[in-house]
């Protein structure tokens, strides 16, 4: 979620067909609705995320490609099982801090994820009509709302030193 921006409606849908490995691209279509029933996604359009080398190597390195869903297995997971599963890496991530003598982070909703991609592709020089549809959005406005311009320095440090979880 924080390399690619997708929503966490979309991550419980992704579907292990949707990641190209050839060609480096997710492919969103769907979402799994507050209902939780799937749907397509909040805009209503498929878009097309390009995955960076390290993360795509992540997921053939640790996909089941024989499992329908990337979390899940055969069917997607809850929004609660979702947040567990963010709730456990947080918790993980903040031992091996403590562990190094490093203050923890606060435990945030996983959708801030989408809000620190976001920054962190408009600082490295994406333009603002990508972003946009790489996030989603039918606004400059949203795209706006989601980039924390401010932020940078800190997310980029932020990011630099939590590296060795990627």
């Amino acid at each position: 979620m924080l390399n690619i921006g997708i929503r966490s409606q979309e991550m419980r849908a992704l579907t292990v067909d949707k990641v190209n490995f050839n060609e480096g691209i997710i492919t969103i279509d769907k979402a799994v609705k507050r209902t939780g029933e799937l749907g397509k996604p909040k805009n209503g359009k498929t878009r097309y995320i390009p995955i960076k080398p390290e993360v795509l190597e992540f997921l053939q390195a640790k996909i089941n490609k024989e499992a329908k869903y990337i979390l899940g297995d055969s069917d997607y997971i809850t929004a609660s099982a979702l947040r567990c599963y963010y709730e456990a890496f947080i918790k993980r991530l903040n031992n091996s801090l403590a562990e190094k003598g490093e203050k923890p982070i606060p435990v945030r909703s996983p959708h801030i994820l989408r809000h620190t991609c976001g920054t962190l592709l408009q600082k490295n020089g994406m333009p603002i009509a990508i972003l946009m549809e790489i996030m989603g959005h039918k606004s400059r406005e949203m795209t706006d709302h989601y980039t924390h311009v401010g932020d940078i320095e800190t997310l980029t440090e932020a990011v630099k030193k939590y590296r060795f979880l990627s």
